[in-house]
């Protein structure tokens, strides 16, 4: 039986998941954002602008002092985060490549399809194929099973 929850039960924790619950004020620093970068997974980075771009705007719905210098300097100087295609281009925690990594490898060898029915169990096969351990180490290894 599938579990059922109340409209606004589900409504709270879906606010709750995306750091919207909370009122977006208060002096956010560097540290902030990366905890905030951090509990989101990533943020999807958009070149499209009409107000302001899109990754832009979701860090500031999440705190209103946010400063685009200090996702720069997470990026670009600190290195806590880095940019790369997850289904899109986006910005991604460090401490999450080891979990992305098989991914973008497969990507790089050409076995990848983005499409999740195709996507989920090629990466399963080629890493069970590949008899490695799951490590980074491992998944940035020439791909032969492409």
């Amino acid at each position: 039986m599938t579990p059922r929850i109340p409209n606004r039960t589900a409504r709270r924790l879906f606010m709750q998941r995306h750091l919207l619950s909370h009122s977006p004020t208060g002096r956010q620093t560097k540290d902030d954002l990366l905890d905030v970068i951090n509990r989101l997974g990533f943020v999807q980075v958009d070149s499209i602008q009409t107000v302001e771009r899109a990754h832009h705007m979701i860090l500031f719905a999440r705190n209103q002092t946010y400063l685009k210098k200090h996702l720069a300097d997470l990026v670009e100087k600190d290195r806590h985060l880095f940019e790369n295609w997850t289904h899109d281009a986006s910005i991604i925690p460090s401490r999450f490549f080891s979990y992305w990594a098989a991914a973008f490898m497969l990507r790089r060898s050409k076995v990848w399809d983005p499409s999740p029915q195709v996507a989920q169990p090629k990466a399963l096969s080629w890493l069970v194929q590949a008899s490695q351990p799951s490590t980074t180490r491992a998944a940035t290894k020439p791909c032969s099973h492409a």
